[in-house]
């Protein structure tokens, strides 16, 4: 194994937070069996977004901005298929208030093998 440094891409995980567990439990959850902040973030989405060489933060960050609901919406659809149950006036401000997002810069492949996309 010989890992193999990716410069153009930054792993963002999105850490869901109270409001969106309470969200969660709100929409999907039988009495009784609502879930913990801890259960919602084990297994959390990390998103390979674009970066520059140089400055592999600040592009990220920039991409983040621009492309925050798309990341949203992901986020929501992971936990409820149904768009009509979803917050109605969602914002940047609102995205900030219910995820984390974790950003590393440093990402290795470790495969040999070329990633595959599923469509």
């Amino acid at each position: 194994m010989d890992p193999r440094l990716v410069m153009n891409r930054v792993v963002a995980i999105v850490v869901p937070k109270a409001p969106f567990v309470d969200w969660i439990n709100g929409v999907d959850s039988a009495p009784g069996m609502a879930l913990t902040l801890e259960q919602v973030g084990e297994d959390t989405n990390a998103f390979l977004v674009p970066a520059s060489d140089a400055y592999p933060e600040v592009t990220a960050g920039h991409w983040l901005q621009k492309h925050w609901q798309t990341i949203f919406e992901r986020m929501l659809a992971d936990w409820c298929v149904d768009e009509h149950l979803w917050p109605r006036s969602r914002t940047p401000k609102m995205f900030k208030a219910w995820c984390e997002i974790r950003m590393h810069s440093i990402v290795l492949d470790c495969a040999d093998e070329p990633i595959d996309y599923v469509a």
